[in-house]
């Protein structure tokens, strides 16, 4: 798996209409993963090691909330 792999992933999941804040609890996850891939030397890299923003935009809409009225 490359960093292209990686950011390709993220790209692909944001046309699929996954929300932003999923994608990066994922990515969270996989980066994690693969950091123990690296500590116990399966890879020499983590592909998750990259800026989120970077790659995608965040198209969460803010939360309006409701008046007292």
């Amino acid at each position: 798996v490359k960093l292209s792999d990686a950011k390709e992933w993220a790209l692909r999941m944001q046309e699929k209409g996954v929300a932003y804040n999923t994608i990066c609890n994922s990515k969270r996850s996989l980066k994690a993963i693969f950091y123990m891939a690296v500590q116990d030397d399966c890879l020499r890299k983590n592909p998750f090691d990259f800026q989120i923003n970077e790659v995608i935009n965040d198209d969460t809409v803010p939360k309006v909330p409701l008046t007292p009225t």
